[in-house]
């Protein structure tokens, strides 16, 4: 079942404002990245799977190992009550998990980009203050 086009649009209208500032705010909150393999392993899945239960098995494996765990519950909570939020606003019931996969691959690719870019930026400085 494809979504409607309008549907699709006020997606990538969340996408661009909602999701983008649900990321930074996680980023900011666990006042850490994590590294960019990490995130890009996420987001393999997520693209490779194209089902939000297997997003969900990853973040849950992750969680249980220990490593990144904050970040991980971060993601999680995001998943569990924003996307949803989104998804219950948007969808009609036949399009609600296409929509809701749709969000989480947004929320992810928008967690990966920023995610690099502050570990650029935190690179970046750390370079200049060594050759201080």
């Amino acid at each position: 079942m494809n979504i409607s086009s309008e549907t699709r649009k006020k997606i990538y209208d969340l996408s661009d404002t909602d999701i983008m500032n649900g990321v930074k705010a996680i980023l900011d909150d666990i006042k850490n990245t994590v590294s960019n393999a990490q995130v890009k392993n996420l987001e393999n899945i997520c693209l490779s799977l194209k089902n939000v239960e297997s997003v969900m098995d990853f973040i849950n494996h992750q969680i249980e190992k220990g490593k990144n765990r904050n970040f991980y519950l971060a993601i999680k909570k995001y998943i569990q009550e924003d996307i949803e939020k989104f998804v219950n606003m948007l969808a009609r019931s036949e399009e609600e998990d296409k929509v809701r996969y749709i969000l989480v691959k947004e929320f992810i690719q928008h967690l990966v980009s920023e995610n690099m870019y502050r570990n650029a930026k935190k690179d970046k400085n750390n370079k200049k203050e060594a050759t201080q």
